[in-house]
């Protein structure tokens, strides 16, 4: 099925459509899978190494070896993902994530107008 339209929300439409065609078991498996990951080192720089070459193949795909943007983008919905089954543990309600998805991605436009606020620090005196 071809896919048309911003490219951002083909790629949200991707990743919803795929957590949709997930079963109850999947839902289950899931936290247990980023729990196991998180305790190896071995497995969590597998899954980065994945992660990575993912991403190169969908820029290859989309002929954007050389476009920031592009890169930008893919990156952006990595951290997506990343960031929304942070949010879903430990509860892991399986409505949820889809919901939390959205969520981190509508985030990304209010994340570039964050304001730094400066800290006096001060040292104390001896």
């Amino acid at each position: 099925m071809e896919k048309s339209g911003p490219l951002a929300d083909v790629f949200l439409g991707a990743m919803l459509a795929t957590l949709e065609r997930m079963d109850e078991d999947w839902y289950r498996r899931f936290p247990l899978t980023l729990r196991l990951i998180a305790d190896s080192p071995a497995l969590d720089g597998y899954s980065l190494r994945h992660c990575t070459e993912v991403q190169a193949e969908i820029t290859r795909r989309l002929g954007g070896h050389n476009r920031l943007e592009l890169r930008l983008l893919i990156e952006f919905f990595v951290a997506a993902w990343r960031c929304a089954p942070d949010e879903w543990l430990p509860d892991c309600t399986p409505g949820e994530l889809p919901a939390l998805l959205r969520r981190v991605c509508s985030a990304m436009d209010s994340t570039f107008s964050l304001e730094a606020r400066a800290r006096s620090v001060r040292c104390a005196s001896r």
